[in-house]
């Protein structure tokens, strides 16, 4: 049967995702919608508000088919690399011929003549050319791409900028899906105040300890997931990242995907007065960046780690599947390009990058719950 994928992290799920659920079922009927989500660190280079079977099982409550992991290796790689690799796990699978995402283009011919514009060498070279001047990544982007003649607007705004970025790694790769884009509908990416009744993942991370407040904009089962397993640990994340980085040295920094210029000095001097790293953000380095390349370095997860990966067969592994599809559901992913692992079993038969990946992400479950995550162990069938 064929599939729709949706690149995701749910950090957490709310009603804007359920939009986009409920747009994929309206208009492709029939479709089973497998979310690639990210883990329990996230793109972001912090730890999820909940645990990746509490939020995965949340999905599949709320209209996924199936929720598989986005390997670690991936999940807290810069945008190009998130999404290289979630596209590598969707074009693995089989019967996938669409892949979904919201965006803030209203149209998606626009938006994938554009991306692939953007794989231009004069694309490439204007982009470095920009981002050698200081600017910021989504800054760089837009101004690299109207300077070449393209429409301005585009890619001002932070989810087209991710769209495109599949869009661009399916087609290096020949994966040829049709492209789903859903207009973003409320809150913008980011905003801090809620529109009608969708709010943006952050204002609601920044609001969890008031459920009265969150509540108008997820799914009841979500703010009940956050009630009993919400928790921000960023304190302890940036605790143990900078004893990393003081173990470590800033000449190890600069393994982590993201670390030039000289940003391994900038983080570890900041790491050795005892400060947070992330606060010296500026239009150069984002918060992000940074935050990525402190959870990069705690994880032991280095670029050349990362493209020896992009570059290997790993695995499938289904974090939750909606119970009336189970059958159909693990015949079709057993005929992935890359093995499913349900067991331990599974995982020990691993080898290279694949056993490699796995490790990542056994590291990544272990850390969140020493940081003081709260460990879910949901049933895999809902």
């Amino acid at each position: 049967m064929e599939k729709t994928v949706v690149i995701c992290e749910f950090n957490p799920f709310h009603n804007g995702h359920k939009h986009l659920f409920d747009e994929i079922k309206k208009a492709r009927p029939g479709t089973l919608t497998i979310c690639v989500m990210s883990g329990d660190f996230t793109q972001r280079g912090r730890p999820a508000v909940m645990p990746a079977m509490t939020r995965a099982k949340g999905a599949v409550e709320c209209g996924a088919d199936a929720v598989v992991a986005l390997p670690t290796v991936f999940s807290v790689a810069p945008a190009e690399i998130f999404a290289k690799g979630a596209v590598k796990m969707a074009s693995a699978m089989k019967d996938v011929t669409c892949l979904a995402f919201g965006c803030e283009c209203q149209d998606v011919d626009v938006l994938v003549r554009a991306a692939r514009e953007t794989l231009s060498a004069d694309f490439s070279s204007r982009l470095k050319e920009q981002l050698l001047r200081g600017i910021g990544y989504a800054a760089a982007y837009e101004k690299a791409y109207t300077d070449m003649g393209g429409q301005e607007g585009i890619f001002s705004k932070p989810n087209n900028i991710l769209a495109a970025e599949y869009i661009r790694a399916a087609d290096e790769i020949n994966f040829n899906p049709d492209f789903f884009a859903v207009p973003r509908a409320g809150a913008n990416h980011g905003s801090t105040s809620p529109k009608g009744a969708i709010a943006s993942s952050s204002f609601i991370r920044a609001n969890m300890a008031e459920p009265a407040k969150i509540a108008p904009f997820a799914p009841p089962n979500i703010i009940s997931d956050i009630e009993a397993r919400g928790a921000d640990i960023s304190d302890a994340f940036f605790s143990a990242a900078r004893v990393s980085v003081l173990r470590d040295g800033a000449e190890e920094l600069k393994k982590a995907y993201g670390c030039t210029e000289g940003l391994e000095k900038l983080i570890y001097d900041a790491c050795a007065r005892g400060e947070n790293p992330e606060e010296k953000a500026n239009k150069r380095y984002s918060r992000s960046r940074i935050s990525r390349i402190l959870c990069a370095n705690l994880l032991k997860i280095t670029r050349a780690d990362t493209e020896m990966c992009l570059g290997s067969e790993l695995y499938i592994r289904p974090l939750s599947v909606k119970r009336e599809k189970k059958d159909e559901m693990l015949s079709d992913l057993s005929e992935s390009a890359f093995p499913l692992c349900l067991r331990g079993r599974d995982f020990s038969a691993l080898r290279g990058a694949a056993k490699f990946s796995a490790e990542k992400d056994e590291t990544a479950r272990l850390m969140y719950r020493a940081l003081g995550g709260k460990e879910d162990e949901k049933p895999l069938f809902l």
